[in-house]
């Protein structure tokens, strides 16, 4: 460790309001992140919705039983699906029924809760005890 992460070790141990402050700075830069991953990739056009869905997704982090999901992701990212983050970020809550269903907007099939890219699940609460197969 470098000495500046030696101090904020300490200093966070020791001064709760310090602890506070650079917590609330890593969760501002962490959300800035994600929100601009999502425009480099273009699921979001605009700054507010891409801000709005990285909020979403670190409140979503926060659940202890989310970060076991994660930690257990085949592949490593997070994975949620497109229709749940709709549903949480635009309070649809029957957009979490397309995630859960073997049919894509397409009328095509695929595995509910699930990457079309690789084996990892759909990291949504909605999912509950679903999660696992």
């Amino acid at each position: 460790m470098s000495e500046l992460d030696d101090y904020i070790t300490e200093r966070t141990a020791n001064d709760p309001a310090f602890a506070t402050a650079y917590r609330q700075a890593c969760e501002t830069e962490l959300r800035d992140r994600i929100a601009l991953t999502l425009l480099d990739q273009g699921s979001h056009t605009s700054w507010t919705d891409a801000r709005r869905t990285s909020t979403a997704v670190l409140n979503l982090l926060r659940e202890p039983a989310n970060l076991l999901h994660l930690l257990a992701a085949p592949c490593g990212h997070l994975y949620w699906s497109t229709s749940c983050l709709h549903a949480i970020t635009d309070h649809q809550d029957e957009l979490h029924q397309h995630c859960r269903s073997a049919v894509n907007i397409h009328g095509g099939t695929k595995k509910p809760g699930t990457c079309k890219h690789c084996p990892g699940v759909c990291l949504c609460t909605c999912h509950g005890e679903k999660a696992d197969g």
